[in-house]
């Protein structure tokens, strides 16, 4: 009984409160707020209720952008993709994993072979390469001699003479069996010669084209028989004196990937200032401000004995 009497209490000083500052306003001439509010109210529903009544429109779909951070090139780089990019991104992901699978097991099987020619991975095996092929050929070498002389004694034991002996042999069927074998290995190791410096000059230029992709695109001069604008006679020159493609270019480009990079950097900082002062606008938009009230109503609040600070809800922010 005693809350309800308290309660009753309550609301009859707080109707008492609001009467006093309806009267306050109206005594300045000013619009009571809750009349306003009211009112907007009933303009708001009247603007909803032609809203429903208006035909709906068919909106397309957008995309939506993700935005991915990935580690390429040993630095950490943030990506935009939208939906509808995806799938083929991910189609991606699944041939590179594809191929490092397949790069594991070739690893894994040179692996085997080193070990089988004594060595203790593929790693090592890799840096005697060469060695092991000069030792090859010496042993092709050494065997196509043996035959020779081989036949040559048995020329000889036969009673020939020394100038048709060297006829006979250069005749004898093991002769040339052994000198076609030399020869077929000359050619197969001058062809794997030749393929693996072509492999590695494609790579020195892959190296060019992954550090500056834009060059990619304009290097198709090269197969039609040009040559691209960034190909100057400078760096033409030292790529024939034996520079790297990448380092020929670096050198040629000096003054201008300079400038770029400095463009570059300007935009990049440009870019995280804005990001910062958003940030900060953002967190200063988040804080709830107290609205500041007008002088004429805290005067009317005063001389209706109101504290003046209690004018605040009734200021739009």
């Amino acid at each position: 009984m005693s809350d309800q009497v308290a309660s009753h209490s309550n609301e009859t000083q707080a109707y008492a409160q609001n009467q006093a500052v309806e009267d306050a306003f109206k005594a300045f001439g000013l619009d009571v707020p809750g009349e306003q509010e009211n009112a907007a109210e009933d303009n708001s529903e009247a603007v909803e209720t032609d809203v429903t009544d208006a035909p709906a429109t068919e909106q397309k779909p957008t995309s939506n952008v993700i935005k991915v951070k990935a580690k390429v090139d040993k630095e950490e780089r943030e990506f935009e993709l939208t939906e509808d990019q995806l799938p083929e991104y991910v189609q991606k992901a699944y041939a590179l994993d594809r191929e490092r699978q397949r790069k594991a097991e070739l690893q894994q099987a040179l692996d085997r072979a080193a070990k089988l020619a004594g060595f203790k991975d593929h790693a090592e095996y890799l840096a005697n390469l060469d060695k092991l092929e000069q030792e090859a050929q010496k042993r092709r070498q050494d065997e196509f001699e043996q035959v020779r002389q081989r036949l040559r004694e048995q020329a000889e034991a036969a009673g020939l003479d020394p100038e048709s002996v060297e006829e006979w042999v250069s005749k004898h069927p093991d002769f040339i069996e052994a000198q076609r074998i030399k020869q077929e290995a000359q050619e197969r190791a001058q062809r794997e010669s030749q393929e693996r410096m072509q492999q590695e000059w494609t790579a020195k230029w892959e190296a060019l084209y992954t550090a500056y992709p834009e060059l990619r695109e304009s290097a198709i001069a090269f197969a039609e028989g040009g040559t691209p604008d960034w190909y100057t006679p400078e760096m033409q020159a030292r790529i024939e004196r034996g520079y790297d493609p990448l380092d020929a270019y670096e050198l040629a480009h000096k003054n201008a990937i300079i400038e770029r990079n400095k463009q570059m950097a300007k935009q990049q900082a440009l870019k995280e200032q804005r990001l910062g002062l958003r940030a900060q606008v953002e967190t200063d938009a988040g804080g709830e401000l107290e609205p500041e009230v007008p002088q004429e109503l805290a005067t009317a609040f005063s001389l209706f004995g109101l504290d003046p600070k209690a004018a605040r809800k009734y200021v739009k922010k």
